[in-house]
């Protein structure tokens, strides 16, 4: 897919069906599993994305970089941890015009791990040891809108779950369980400003 959207993006200006563009925003997350509940670490998101005029809607692609996670607050569980997680976002979206600017959006997010870290009581793992109980690539789903309020200008705001675990578990068929071993999964969302060229 990485090569896809630079293909798309090397192409001459020839086809006004491709656009493309830059975007950055903040993503407030948590990690399902951990025991601490709210959206208490705040993450950003910057990428760039080129997508596809159709017959009905749009295709987008995405390449971007996005820190998640999640934060211990006062009410946190009795075993308090910190995750930092670094990302490499590569998403295909679906996106259609629901209502003059306003669009629908909804796609897949595969990702890959750069960098991690987790911190609490009596545990401290890097993504570079061996031990790291991270996995190196994730899935999520993502569905969302978007408002465009000028001609090169949009915001947006899409809410993100993983597929699958984003800790190593117990996995039994084809390397994939529904109920895995020790699962935890990002959520979040993300909001956005984006300018297309």
């Amino acid at each position: 897919m990485l090569v896809m959207a630079l293909v798309m993006l090397a192409l001459p200006a020839r086809s006004q069906d491709f656009k493309a563009g830059i975007y950055g925003g903040i993503v407030p997350s948590q990690v399902d599993g951990d025991q601490q509940s709210g959206f208490h670490k705040l993450g950003f998101t910057v990428g760039t994305f080129v997508n596809r005029k159709l017959s009905t809607g749009k295709i987008q692609g995405e390449l971007a970089f996005t820190t998640k996670g999640s934060k211990p607050t006062n009410n946190a569980a009795d075993f308090p941890v910190n995750i930092s997680l670094c990302y490499i976002d590569l998403s295909l979206y679906y996106i259609i015009g629901v209502w003059n600017d306003l669009s629908l959006r909804a796609g897949i997010v595969p990702s890959i791990l750069i960098d991690s870290k987790q911190d609490g009581v009596g545990i401290y793992t890097e993504a570079n040891e061996g031990n790291s109980p991270f996995r190196r690539f994730s899935t999520e789903l993502s569905a969302g809108l978007d408002y465009q309020f000028s001609t090169h200008w949009s915001i947006g705001a899409a809410y993100n779950y993983s597929v699958f675990s984003i800790y190593k578990g117990d996995l039994t068929f084809l390397g994939i369980r529904p109920a895995e071993t020790n699962a935890h999964y990002n959520n979040y969302l993300r909001i956005t400003l984006a300018y297309q060229f």
